[in-house]
């Protein structure tokens, strides 16, 4: 499967993802702009059974209890017992990790199928189901990415990675969860709920929901990586209009300091003309001035020649 993202010539962007077998996952992204480039290499291989992503080992531990089932004393477990002991590990789930989260007495720490926060009200009927002793079977999940990913990131990784599983591994059941934060990892714990035959996990079944986890932890560093790339294009973009509005102020700045000066000139070559025009007016009408001056001068030339005779 490939997926291929074009922006324009200059931008691309590319996730390939290539499944050998079961055993052998490898995602590819790269991403380029420019100059600048992006890019990540995320691999889960299934080494005697581990996973891991980015080079870092993904933890994935679970235990179950199922009434009628002989445990290790030679007891059989019943129904009220496999309710009380859910009970109890909601109580834990609830009770710890969330610091991050803060005081808030409406909602509880668990989280829902849909990843919503439930109410305390919806806390106490659901504990209330689990001490009624309908379920016949329970199942603890603890998932660890080994990844420094975000609470609502762990969120969606949950919530897909269940999702994913029972529909892989055919399997119905309810299930609650946590996401602690007082580690150096982040890390979930799930409650599952719901008959023997969808909460019981063979060892296939283990390595599906292993392989979900590694799955949808690459995907969540790829979408991050995605998002990170779209947000260098965004404010590259803001930047460079930024950059051209700038510009182009600067020019009709420049453009109408142009315009003054050339209208300066104009006006000066006028004011020039004008004053040339006016020192010829003047010097023709000295001119007329003298040639009068002149005529008067002959008139009282012959004036005087005629007295003299």
């Amino acid at each position: 499967m490939a997926l291929l993202f074009n922006q324009n010539d200059n931008k691309s962007q590319r996730l390939k993802l290539s499944k050998s077998s079961s055993k052998d996952i490898k995602i590819n992204a790269t991403y380029s702009s420019n100059s600048t480039s992006f890019s990540m290499r995320n691999e889960a291989k299934n080494h005697t059974g581990g996973y891991s992503c980015n080079g870092q080992t993904i933890v994935v531990k679970t235990n179950f209890e199922i009434a009628g089932k002989m445990k290790r004393d030679g007891s059989r477990a019943t129904r009220a017992s496999v309710g009380s002991h859910a009970s109890a590990s909601l109580d834990y789930m609830n009770g710890h990790g969330a610091e991050d989260l803060g005081n808030d007495n409406d909602l509880s720490n668990i989280y829902d199928e849909e990843g919503n926060r439930l109410t305390q009200e919806e806390y106490k009927d659901f504990k209330s189901e689990l001490n009624s002793g309908d379920n016949q079977a329970f199942r603890r999940i603890v998932i660890s990415p080994g990844q420094d990913i975000s609470r609502e990131e762990m969120i969606e990784l949950v919530k897909n990675t269940m999702n994913d599983y029972m529909e892989q591994a055919d399997k119905s059941f309810d299930y609650k969860f946590a996401i602690h934060t007082d580690t150096n990892n982040i890390h979930a714990h799930v409650l599952a709920v719901g008959d023997a035959k969808d909460i019981n996990m063979t060892k296939t079944q283990l390595n599906m929901l292993k392989s979900s986890v590694s799955e949808n932890t690459q995907q969540i560093l790829h979408d991050r990586e995605h998002n990170l790339s779209q947000d260098f294009n965004k404010a590259l973009d803001s930047e460079l209009d930024k950059t051209e509005k700038q510009t182009q102020e600067l020019l009709q700045k420049e453009l109408k300091e142009l315009e003054k000066q050339l209208n300066e000139l104009k006006n000066k070559d006028i004011k020039q003309n004008i004053e040339k025009e006016e020192v010829k007016l003047t010097d023709k009408e000295i001119e007329e001035i003298i040639e009068q001056v002149n005529g008067l001068n002959n008139q009282e030339k012959d004036m005087s020649l005629g007295l003299s005779l």
